[in-house]
């Protein structure tokens, strides 16, 4: 059994780093002539600051390098857990929903591949983010992270029937600035017979989009599970992909697998749904 969430073991990779040789050495002979050159070109004041800064330096490096070996070692378990294998191709996912094509660059970390629940379909699992750049006032590029976790399913069956449908949930007056990856693709609101789905979700869809097999896609169970979701899964599906996704990083192997369950059940509607158009 592996670990369970990604902070599982930090410390104990951490203490495991700071015995490393190189990292004793660099802790003895660092603050040492951070010391030396503090004295001589700063006065006192700098031979005090200059070896602790050192210090918090490579305690730094060194806590970042063992936050990095337990992610690796939780996501590697966790393929194993959910019968997954990593994979490298990530062009497709970046040709596929307009959320997996936002911003000015795109980067996919934990690249997992493997069949979804009882379904079996092919699905991919993935860290995304994407980053919008800014030009501040002195002309130099400054960058704004979204990051998401994602898992992507292809149903080219359903490409006819529907040709875009986009739902998130709603965007406060938080959201106020942020990218807006939707915006300016003419897509039209709808609002399904439910208060409390519409409180929580913005349900956006195509313009050509038919209104009857949209809400017999949405029909009253799907409407409810989507509600008292504890996730609050995502979804778009656009070009016969279905992208399902939750706003930031997951970490724990639960809501990992709390995603791949959202994305069979939002994909075994879409199936039924095909199957009932033949």
């Amino acid at each position: 059994m592996g670990p369970a969430n990604a902070n599982v073991g930090r410390t104990d990779h951490f203490r495991g780093t700071l015995r490393r040789p190189g990292v004793v050495t660099a802790l003895v002979l660092v603050p040492s002539l951070a010391l030396l050159l503090g004295a001589a070109y700063g006065g006192p004041v700098a031979a005090i600051a200059a070896p602790l800064a050192a210090v918090a330096l490579i305690l730094a490096a060194a806590w970042h390098a063992a936050d990095a070996t337990a992610e690796k070692a939780f996501w590697k378990a966790t393929g194993a857990a959910i019968g997954y294998q990593p994979f490298t191709e990530v062009g497709e996912l970046q040709m596929t929903t307009p959320l997996l094509h936002a911003g000015d660059r795109r980067v996919f970390r934990h690249e997992l591949t493997g069949p979804l629940g009882e379904l079996g379909l092919p699905a991919k699992l993935a860290h995304y983010r994407y980053d919008v750049r800014h030009e501040d006032k002195d002309s130099k590029d400054t960058w704004r992270h979204y990051r998401f976790t994602i898992c992507a399913v292809e149903l080219e069956a359903g490409m006819e029937l529907f040709q875009g449908i986009y739902l998130r949930e709603r965007r406060g007056l938080l959201a106020m600035g942020q990218h807006d990856w939707l915006r300016g693709r003419r897509l039209r609101e709808v609002e399904l017979e439910s208060a409390d789905f519409n409180d929580i979700y913005d349900l956006r869809v195509s313009p050509e989009q038919d209104q009857g097999r949209l809400r017999e896609l949405f029909d009253p169970k799907t409407i409810v599970w989507l509600t008292d979701h504890p996730l609050r899964p995502h979804f778009e599906f656009r070009a016969g992909f279905l992208v399902v996704y939750v706003p930031g990083f997951i970490e724990d192997l639960g809501r990992v697998v709390w995603l791949l369950e959202a994305a069979e059940r939002l994909a075994g509607r879409v199936r039924a749904e095909i199957a009932e158009a033949v």
